[in-house]
């Protein structure tokens, strides 16, 4: 039918018939089709057509809490990129600051079923092995733990499989939470306090007659 009967206006208009579905609160599954012999089989063959590829479509709702969002993505996002490109299956994952957690899969049946086979998996093991613990370090410290484009999150990931979660930059919290394999949280801790070291911010103060002389001609001193 298309949006708003779209594409079946279209064929009615390519085929001059009068194309009538029934609606979806009737048990009928007939379509009526009316007009000339050649628009008739036109349009018959463009319904089995769609009707054919559409029969081998499917979509998969997934819950997951999103807590478990990284362990489904992967560290670089790896475990999602390989699924799909294993499955052709589409996988649309809410972002994590959504106020949703459906997965999404849609696509061929076998890819769509298998993809959600392993995502349903995955988090299942989640749900019954993995552990918390939070930590504190200074919301200044945080970015360094996060890294660029979230590096830092996705190595800590690969290395331990643990998934470590900041607070969002508008929140006052100091408290993070890593996520996982019991025996795993400690290096995982460990490698959250070596990011968070690994850069300090210092304030000296200076007379401001200093500064210049801080700075240097032209700032080469910086």
């Amino acid at each position: 039918i298309g949006k708003e009967g779209t594409a079946l206006r279209q064929l009615e208009a390519d085929t001059n018939c009068r194309i009538t579905i029934p609606s979806r609160d009737t048990p009928s599954e007939t379509i009526r089709i009316v007009g000339p012999r050649e628009g008739i089989e036109k349009a018959v063959a463009y319904i089995k057509s769609v009707s054919e590829r559409e029969s081998k479509l499917a979509t998969e709702h997934i819950v997951c809490p999103r807590i478990f969002y990284p362990f489904v993505r992967g560290p670089f996002n790896e475990t999602y990129d390989k699924l799909t490109q294993e499955t052709g299956a589409k996988i649309n994952i809410p972002p994590s600051q959504a106020n949703n957690e459906v997965i999404v899969i849609t696509g061929e049946k076998e890819g769509v079923h298998k993809a959600a086979a392993v995502i349903r998996g995955i988090v299942a093991d989640k749900q019954a092995t993995a552990k918390s613990v939070t930590c504190t370090v200074a919301k200044a410290q945080h970015r360094y733990i996060i890294g660029q484009q979230r590096s830092g999150l996705h190595t800590i990931l690969k290395e331990t499989g643990v998934s470590v979660e900041v607070p969002n930059e508008d929140e006052n919290s100091d408290t993070i939470t890593l996520r996982g394999d019991p025996a795993k949280l400690g290096e995982a801790l460990a490698l959250v306090y070596q990011r968070a070291s690994s850069v300090i911010t210092q304030q000296i103060v200076a007379p401001s007659w200093l500064h210049k002389h801080l700075i240097g001609p032209k700032g080469s001193n910086l």
